[in-house]
């Protein structure tokens, strides 16, 4: 008799939390840039609407201090630029991006520190 296919249990925060843990693994390992920087930021899109609706903001890039109200639209379509041309294929088929994987340390840095909310 066959096995029944395994089924595992993921939360939305146990998603991140696996795809924060294997970008950071990828990193470490000199792994593919591209996939390091997709998977963290996955990690962090799904952390940052968790943190949204626990009303948790002090660490999120999108919501940061830091950067001025006037520029928020802009910082946030370059931060995005990148994983959004990873992930989608429907409006730029035949583009190429121009793409920085240093970029990538700093989203787990923030990463982490949204992560550590939630400890």
């Amino acid at each position: 008799m066959d096995n029944p296919p395994e089924i595992i249990s993921v939360t939305k925060l146990d998603a991140a939390r696996r795809h924060l843990s294997t970008a950071i693994r990828l990193w470490f390992h000199d792994g593919d840039p591209v996939s390091i920087h997709t998977l963290g930021y996955a990690a962090y899109e799904v952390i940052y609407v968790l943190s949204r609706k626990a009303n948790r903001t002090d660490t999120l890039i999108f919501d940061s201090d830091v950067i001025k109200d006037e520029f928020r639209s802009d910082f946030n379509k370059l931060v995005k630029k990148a994983p959004n041309f990873f992930k989608h294929a429907d409006k730029d088929t035949n583009n190429t991006l121009e793409f920085m994987p240093k970029f990538s340390e700093m989203f787990f840095l923030f990463r982490l520190l949204d992560l550590r909310q939630w400890a």
